[in-house]
C-alpha cells in the first residue's frame, strides 16, 4: 500500500494522461486547505485532484473538502496503488 509521504500534504501541479492535475500527497495538516486553494486558484488549468494520504488533522481534512466543493466541477481520483485514509486526530 502507498501511503505517500509521512510529512504535511504537498500540493503539486502535474500533467497526468494529457489532464492537468493537481497531487495531494502526505499527511492532512492544518495549513492544508489554504495551500489546496492557492494552488487551485493559481492554474485554471487543473481538472483533478488527487490524493494520496495516511490521514491526519480531521479539521483540515473537512476544510480541504470544502475547499474543493467551492470549485465547481472540481473531480477528486485516488489514482490505482495509492491509498487515502480518513483524516481522524
Amino acid at each position: 500500500v502507498d501511503w505517500g509521504p509521512e510529512r504535511g500534504t504537498t500540493v503539486t501541479p502535474a500533467v497526468r494522461g494529457g489532464k492537468r492535475v493537481l497531487l495531494a500527497e502526505g499527511m492532512i495538516d492544518e495549513g492544508l486547505p489554504d495551500r489546496l486553494r492557492r494552488a487551485i486558484e493559481a492554474d485554471e488549468a487543473i481538472e483533478e485532484i488527487w490524493l494520496r494520504s495516511s490521514g491526519g488533522d480531521a479539521r483540515a481534512g473537512n476544510e480541504a473538502g470544502k475547499v474543493i466543493r467551492s470549485f465547481p466541477g472540481m473531480l477528486t481520483r485516488i489514482p490505482s496503488g495509492w491509498t487515502c485514509f480518513s483524516a481522524c486526530n
